[in-house]
């Protein structure tokens, strides 16, 4: 049986398959943050987030940097957010502006911390000592994800390491 996690948030990680009980044999255990409700086929612009009950498609512009004014650029850090009206969806022109304003660190650090621990979170699982995973592969993963604000050129080069093969 197949099960589809997520995150604290209904963020859609992932599937694998579900253990069989061993106390009930052909009953399947569903950890925390995961469902057997099937998904809807990813749509591009668009995160598939799992409300407790059903899946629903949510607008993801994370990452989409825009400009509210000739000084004022803002970058989208949550799911659903949207550029708002009359923002500049790409940098002006000087001759149009003063100067624009890259990100700041504060929110490029941010978005990246926020990212990193969305990975932690669905990988928590790996770490229950009943789950059949190369132990040493995930924590070594996991350590990764945490040293990643240490990394030469964070918050503005990032080199996310690769999570092992869920067996």
């Amino acid at each position: 049986m197949t099960i589809y996690h997520y995150t604290e948030d209904g963020e859609y990680l992932g599937s694998t398959e579900a253990m069989e009980s061993p106390l009930e044999p052909g009953n399947y255990l569903i950890p925390r943050n995961a469902t057997s409700e099937h998904p809807p086929a990813a749509k591009n612009g668009y995160a598939r987030v799992f409300d407790g009950k059903s899946w629903t498609q949510v607008l993801d512009r994370r990452g989409v940097v825009y400009w509210l004014s000739h000084n004022e650029s803002k970058i989208i850090t949550e799911l659903g957010q949207d550029i708002p009206s009359g923002a500049f969806t790409e940098q002006p022109a000087a001759t149009e502006i003063e100067e624009a304003q890259e990100p700041s660190i504060e929110e490029l650090s941010a978005l990246v911390r926020k990212q990193r621990n969305v990975l932690l979170t669905a990988s928590d699982w790996t770490q229950l000592p009943d789950v059949s995973v190369d132990a040493e592969a995930w924590r070594v993963y996991r350590q990764a994800l945490r040293d990643i604000t240490v990394q030469t050129g964070f918050p503005q080069l990032i080199e996310w390491p690769v999570a092992p093969e869920a067996a």
